[in-house]
């Protein structure tokens, strides 16, 4: 892949809303509504674009299984380093992320801006984990110059993941196709120019759901 700068990353965020137990919110607070399932021959196609990543599905959830390791330089461009390196990490078996196949919009959704803190909250369509854009203090992980160029770092575990969203997918997927998905099953694609909600997402007229990036210099916060 090609390279991306510091500077661009750095205004690109993502604020995911999820509820107890891992749903996306409701549009504009009202009743829940059902959305579609997610399509499994189409996430298989947009994971498929990484060698290193394999899936696979049962009735409930899509399996995606990898080393933890992208196909691009990492801890470069650091200036706040914690002394950790990536190594390959166990993402297979029981280990594997595991997106629901049928997504639920939430009667009362957590906003990233004081929850969900620690561990991931998305997985990359080439198989790495994204944090909070937050560190586990609360704080932009980012502003403190604790991401590489690519937007992430390693955690104690020595475990490589982006803390802001993996824009440059974009250019593997293609554009308006989702770059990850959250881990309560939404997907999250790329910035557009439609009117999104207080969680960053929108609904679709198929009634379906879907998070989006934005360009901010400052955290979104969602009430």
């Amino acid at each position: 892949m090609g390279t991306i700068s510091s500077a661009t990353l750095s205004c690109l965020f993502l604020s995911l809303a999820s509820c107890n137990g891992g749903s996306a919110p409701t549009a504009n607070n009202q009743d829940v509504i059902d959305v579609p399932a997610n399509n499994v021959s189409a996430m298989q196609g947009l994971f498929g674009h990484f060698s290193d990543v394999s899936t696979t599905s049962d009735d409930t959830y899509f399996y995606v299984s990898s080393t933890g390791i992208p196909d691009h330089n990492m801890m470069v461009g650091i200036t706040s380093w914690q002394q950790q390196v990536p190594v390959p990490q166990s993402y297979t078996g029981s280990n594997s992320w595991s997106i629901p196949l049928q997504p639920e919009l939430a009667a009362s959704p957590l906003s990233t801006s004081s929850h969900l803190l620690k561990g991931a909250i998305a997985v990359g369509v080439n198989g790495i984990p994204i944090f909070n854009p937050l560190n586990n203090r609360g704080e932009d992980a980012k502003a403190f110059g604790e991401l590489d160029d690519w937007g992430g770092h390693c955690g104690k575990a020595d475990d490589y993941h982006y803390h802001i969203p993996p824009t440059h997918l974009q250019s593997a997927v293609g554009t308006g196709n989702p770059i990850a998905y959250a881990l309560d099953g939404f997907p999250i694609c790329g910035t557009t120019t439609e009117t999104l909600d207080v969680y960053l997402g929108k609904l679709n007229e198929d009634g379906s759901y879907q998070y989006h990036t934005i360009d901010s210099l400052a955290l979104t916060s969602a009430p």
